[in-house]
This record gives C-alpha cells, sequence and structure tokens, in this order.
C-alpha cells in the first residue's frame, strides 16, 4: 500500500498522457498509452488512411511516437493544449479494438489468430552448448541488453483486475547429431518441454512485468551425461518502469537463471562450451531517464551482474569446468538528441569493472567505451539500433599486462521489404573474459542475417545465418601461436498456426566450429519439432 500510496502523490490533477508503445499482444500488435490522472476513454475515428484516436490528456514534453511495427506504417503525435491525437497510418482492412485497463489505454490490431513463432537459439542449448553463431549486442548499462531486459507477457492472457497471467507451453522432439574431431559422434534424441508464465501488472502510473521460464531435457541417449543433458533450467525476468513526475522515468530490471547449457549465459562470446557445471547467474540494471521539454535529454545507468560456477564437471570428480566465477559492475552516461520523433541519437560513455575473481586473479579488467548509440526509425520501413565506437580494456594482472583498444560496435538493422517479407542484418564486435592459457581477454566479433516470408496456406519460411569468430592475444606454448575459432551456422524452418491458441514449427540447423585448437572443432545437425500451445502470446 505504501507504493499506492506514493504513487497516487505523483498523479496530476489534469490528465496527462505519460507513454505510447508497440507491443505485441499474443498473435496481435497493439498500442498501449498510459495516462496519470482521471482517464477517459479515447474517442476513435478514420481519416482517410490514418486512424486517429484522440484523447482528452496533456502529452507529456518530449513525449515521441514509437516505431511502427506492422500492420501499422506510420505514427503520429498531435498535441493541442490539453487534447492530444495519436494518429496510426492502417489500412482499412485491419480490425481494430479499443480497450481501458486501468491507468491505460490497448489499441488491439489484428484478427487475434496465432502466429508460428520464430525458432530461437534455446531450442538449440538443449542439445549441445554452443548455439547457432548471431550477431551478439554489445552490452548496455541501465537499458539492459538481451536477457536482462524485462521478458513480459502481453496484457493479453489471464486478467485479474490490474493484474495479467500468460501462460503457455511448447514441447519439441529434438533429433541432433554431433561430430566432434577429436572424439567419438554423438547421437542425441530427446524430449524438450519448456512451460512459461508471463506477468503484467499496472499500479497507477508505474507498470511491473516479470517472465517465468523451466525447461526441462528428458530421454537422453547418452546416459553418462545424463546429469547435465536432462538438467532443467529456470530463467526468472522482472521489470519496473515508474514515471517520476513529468521528466523523470525510473526503469529497472533484474534477470535470474541457472542451469547447464546456457553458456551464453556465463560466456557471452562462446569460448566456454566444454566441461559444464552448473551455472547461477544474477544481473541488476537501473536507468533513470530525464526527458526535458526540448530535444535534449540524459540518461544514467548501472548494472551488476554475478555469475557462480560449480568448480567441477558433475560425474567426473576431479574435472575442473572450463570457466570461472566473476562480478562486472557498470556505470553509465549518456547525452541523447532526438533527430526526429521516431530516432534518438545518444552520446554515451560507459565503465565496466571486473574486480579480482578469486580463481583466475590475472582477469581482472576495466572496460571503458565511449560511442554514439543510434536506436529508432531510419525510414517507415526501416529499424535500427547500433552502437559503434571506442573501446579500452586493460587486465593488469595479466602476465603481460594486456592492454586492448579499438573499434566496438553492435548493429541491428531490420527492413520490411514487402508485405510478409522482412530481413535483418547485424554485427557486433567487443572483447570479452577468456579462461583460456594466460590470456585475461578474447576479442569477440560476428556478422548474421536473417529473413521471414509469408507462404500460402498460412505458412511461414524463415532461414538464417552467421559467423562468429573469436582471437586471442597471447601465443599458446603447445600451438606456437594465438588460439582462434571460427563458427558457422544456418537454420531454415517452417511454421503454421493451428488455431488461435497453438502452432506448429520445424526447424532444421547446422553448426561448424574449427579451431587451431584441434580438440575445440565440431560440427552439429539439429531437427527440431515444435508444437506450442498459448492463452494470450505465442513466440
Amino acid at each position: 500500500m505504501i507504493e499506492v500510496a506514493i504513487l497516487a502523490l505523483l498523479v496530476p490533477e489534469v490528465p496527462r498522457l505519460l507513454d505510447v508503445r508497440v507491443e505485441s499482444r499474443g498473435a496481435r500488435r497493439a498500442l498501449r498509452m498510459t495516462v496519470a490522472g482521471p482517464l477517459e476513454k479515447a474517442d476513435i475515428a478514420r481519416e482517410g488512411e490514418e486512424l486517429v484516436l484522440s484523447l482528452r490528456a496533456e502529452a507529456r514534453p518530449g513525449l515521441l511516437a514509437p516505431s511502427p511495427a506492422p500492420p501499422v506504417e506510420g505514427i503520429r503525435i498531435e498535441t493541442s493544449g490539453a487534447h492530444t491525437r495519436v494518429r496510426l497510418r492502417l489500412a482499412e482492412s485491419v480490425p481494430h479494438e479499443l480497450q481501458t485497463e486501468g491507468g491505460q489505454l490497448l489499441l488491439l490490431l489484428g484478427s487475434g489468430q496465432a502466429e508460428a513463432p520464430q525458432a530461437t537459439a534455446d531450442l538449440y542449448r538443449g542439445l549441445f552448448p554452443a548455439p547457432p553463431p548471431s550477431a551478439e549486442p554489445v552490452e548496455a548499462v541501465g537499458e539492459a541488453a538481451g536477457s536482462a531486459a524485462p521478458t513480459a507477457a502481453a496484457r493479453g492472457g489471464i486478467q485479474l483486475g490490474p493484474l495479467a497471467l500468460t501462460p503457455s507451453l511448447a514441447v519439441s522432439a529434438v533429433l541432433a547429431d554431433s561430430t566432434p574431431v577429436a572424439g567419438a559422434p554423438i547421437e542425441e534424441r530427446q524430449l524438450y518441454i519448456e512451460p512459461r508464465l508471463g506477468l503484467d501488472l499496472l499500479l497507477g502510473s508505474a507498470h511491473v512485468t516479470g517472465a517465468y521460464t523451466a525447461r526441462l531435457r528428458r530421454g537422453t541417449q547418452v546416459p553418462e551425461l545424463s546429469t547435465i543433458t536432462e538438467s532443467t533450467t529456470h530463467v526468472v525476468d522482472a521489470g519496473l518502469e515508474l514515471p517520476l513526475g513529468a521528466f523523470l522515468l525510473l526503469q529497472v530490471g533484474e534477470h535470474f537463471s541457472t542451469g547447464y547449457l546456457e553458456t551464453d549465459e556465463v560466456d557471452p562470446g562462446f569460448e566456454y562450451f566444454t566441461n559444464l557445471g552448473r551455472y547461477q547467474r544474477n544481473e541488476l540494471t537501473a536507468l533513470l531517464r530525464y526527458t526535458g521539454p526540448g530535444r535534449l535529454g540524459l540518461e544514467l545507468g548501472g548494472l551488476y551482474n554475478e555469475v557462480d560456477l560449480e568448480d567441477e564437471v558433475p560425474g567426473q570428480p576431479g574435472v575442473k569446468t572450463d570457466f570461472f566465477d566473476y562480478e562486472i559492475r557498470a556505470a553509465r552516461a549518456g547525452l541523447f538528441f532526438e533527430l526526429t520523433p521516431d530516432l534518438r541519437a545518444t552520446l554515451e560513455a560507459s565503465r565496466f569493472d571486473t574486480p579480482t575473481p578469486e580463481e583466475r586473479p590475472l582477469a581482472e579488467s576495466t572496460l571503458d567505451r565511449l560511442g554514439l548509440h543510434l536506436e529508432g526509425e531510419l525510414s517507415p520501413l526501416t529499424q535500427a539500433d547500433a552502437w559503434i565506437g571506442y573501446e579500452w580494456r586493460t587486465s593488469p594482472r595479466a602476465a603481460s599486462a594486456e592492454r586492448f583498444s579499438g573499434l566496438g560496435l553492435g548493429i541491428s538493422v531490420r527492413r520490411e521489404l514487402a508485405e510478409g517479407t522482412t530481413v535483418e542484418l547485424g554485427a557486433s564486435r567487443t572483447t570479452r573474459l577468456s579462461n583460456f592459457d594466460e590470456n585475461a581477454y578474447y576479442l569477440s566479433s560476428s556478422v548474421f542475417a536473417q529473413a521471414s516470408r509469408s507462404l500460402p496456406l498460412e505458412l511461414s519460411l524463415r532461414a538464417g545465418a552467421g559467423y562468429h569468430w573469436n582471437d586471442y592475444q597471447v601465443a599458446s606454448a603447445p600451438l606456437g601461436e594465438p588460439r582462434a575459432d571460427r563458427i558457422f551456422g544456418w537454420s531454415v524452418g517452417l511454421g503454421r498456426p493451428l488455431s488461435p491458441w497453438a502452432y506448429l514449427r520445424v526447424d532444421y540447423g547446422r553448426q561448424e566450429r574449427s579451431s587451431n585448437v584441434r580438440a575445440f572443432e565440431n560440427v552439429t545437425d539439429s531437427l527440431i519439432v515444435q508444437l506450442g500451445i498459448a492463452k494470450g502470446e505465442t513466440r
């Protein structure tokens, strides 16, 4: 009740539109508008090519229109005193429905027919540790990239007043063959069960989100590895978004994960993929954003990431796991400028400190970054999230006092080529902590491309490929040169909705890992057949 009382003090007498977002509501797209103050239902009307929502509320100074997503082709926000109009460029054939929930308005678009989800790396992690390569984003501080960001389900599931719950279940049959160059081939056949529960809670102007996922693997064909291959992974994400008056916004995120096979939770660059132990990861992020009446704004963020790993491989006494426990503490400051209502440029500086790990002191390091972050709509059909800058990493305890300075980047560009066709391209380059020989870090780079296409009979085709390479600085004595790893992977799949609450997917993928360290080479082929059942959301 204390939180509700505090929020009540922040609610203005005149209704104020605080936020406008485009989100997924199960198989439908939705526009979510958060209003502080007495909420009146919006008027909605068609004006030519646009669907217009008229709100009796003031727009927060500096409020930007979100980037559109199909079937929405464009979004504009017009203000006039105590009235605000949100204009959506939208085909007349698209059904729409307006709902009021607490302090929010929801405009639901589309028919609600379930769509077959895109195959993700999570499916492949259930077999072999290294997932198909992709362009891993450069970690952000505050607005945490990847898993630290809340993965809340949409408000389209089970409604309990201001609380929305979205349960779902995915069941996959997995067939895979892995051929290590320096070992015996492995044939795996597994049943992969993944129940999920999303949470969405409105408390005045505060928005709380959460998600829990369990990944159960059963039926391994490799009994000696059953502790790992038949393990259960638990993942919890939570987030809070709280406006603090007219100009300040607080965002807090929490990510927790424990398991064996999600090796990128421990090492996002994929050096760690052998001699696995159970890990536990906890990451907390916070961001405070000031948006003034003009186009300029300020962001301050912080991050704490802790990874704990078992010392020995289960079932193999005396065999050490191939990575180590560590902590990362980070801070970030950014000055942003709104180039257009849909495009923001941020000049940002950040520092990541890794205190001395007890198991590997030479991994102590400091990473500084200075760069430009561009996020938003480059054109009506092109979305971009790109960071490019310079990195400095210092490892004072390494034998050679290793230092790195060079280009850092994390780029993702998504383009709608035609109705039903989407292409995404990406690239990344950054340094990662290392557990190999006398290397304190390694340089990790990647590129990827993926595309999706709607086909007749409600089928959807998705295909992708990626190339990932890791380069080390210190020569290994047995090699006479630094280690170098290369990972190439591709996948192709078909999906189809079976009903408004069920879908079916079939995906085939191949990954080839090569290295000048022969023991690290392998080839993996996998076939995954997945049936999904969802209430209000599909993946």
